[in-house]
């Protein structure tokens, strides 16, 4: 027990201090200040952080009724609002998480995804998921979701970014990758060109405002390029139509250097057809018209 005629607290004026140890309110003191229960703060207070001669306030935490913050140096840095919304750089959020750097200049980063692996081997990666179902974690075989994932493609270097999706009961699959070479690739983890689609019967599709339609199918037996619901289909150089497929009724008709009129095959003039008449002979290429 402490002798009631040692003064342990100094008075300043209104203030009293205690610098001869620790304080502990409801238990035994392992630092400066230990409390055993809960702490109650006037709204509009702050808990501050300060240098040893309390002139300058690194940073602090502050709450009143329209938001807690930590602030540095006096400004909000991490605001929590009273709908639970987080605000990193944002002092008034409107989503779960909001995130914004003001940046004039360079890259503006706002959000940085690292993976520190010292060992630097190749496939390391960074991700983030995206679910509306699923609660369990990225890495577990039950997580259904999209994921987009950073990977290392060399030992530290080479970065590809992959886009994943999961299909019914299925985890995630690679759909798209953008490698280290800038190619994109679909179906495919490896893509040879800027780009490349890799797959099964139909390999791409481009649709326009209607029902218009081109196909671009391939198998181990045919390429075939199809289109449908549009009248003509043209290959062009520099925007003028060199060769020309037309519908005609129930069959396609080709107009080379012209708009085909009603003949299966059409040249745009009499020499043309003699030099590809000429042209075919020597190769022995078959030629097939309507009869014209």
């Amino acid at each position: 027990e402490i002798p009631e005629d040692i003064d342990l607290w100094k008075q300043n004026g209104n203030d009293i201090y205690y610098n001869a140890g620790n304080v502990g309110i409801g238990r035994e003191p392992t630092d400066t200040l230990d409390i055993s229960g809960g702490i109650t703060v006037q709204q509009t207070a702050n808990i501050k952080w300060q240098n040893t001669a309390r002139n300058t306030t690194y940073g602090g935490i502050k709450g009143d009724a329209s938001d807690l913050s930590l602030t540095w140096n006096g400004d909000k840095k991490v605001t929590l609002s009273p709908e639970g919304n987080v605000g990193i750089g944002a002092t008034q959020p409107n989503a779960n998480l909001e995130i914004r750097k003001d940046s004039a200049s360079g890259l503006g980063a706002a959000l940085s995804l690292t993976n520190k692996n010292s060992s630097g081997q190749t496939g390391n990666s960074v991700a983030i998921g995206f679910s509306a179902f699923s609660p369990n974690n990225m890495e577990s075989a039950s997580y259904r979701g999209a994921i987009i994932r950073g990977e290392t493609t060399s030992t530290g270097n080479g970065h590809s970014l992959l886009f994943e999706t999961s299909d019914i009961s299925s985890t995630p699959t690679e759909r798209m990758r953008i490698d280290s070479k800038g190619n994109v690739g679909i179906g495919t983890s490896d893509p040879q060109a800027q780009f490349e689609v890799k797959g099964s019967n139909t390999n791409a599709r481009f649709r326009g405002v209607g029902n218009e339609l081109i196909n671009v199918n391939f198998d181990s037996n045919t390429a075939e390029l199809d289109f449908r619901n549009a009248d003509n289909f043209n290959i062009s150089r520099q925007g003028v139509p060199a060769i020309t497929i037309a519908d005609y009724g129930a069959q396609s008709i080709v107009g080379i250097g012209m708009t085909p009129a009603t003949t299966t095959f059409d040249l745009s003039a009499k020499e043309q057809l003699k030099e590809w008449k000429t042209k075919a002979k020597k190769a022995s290429w078959p030629i097939v018209t309507d009869g014209a």
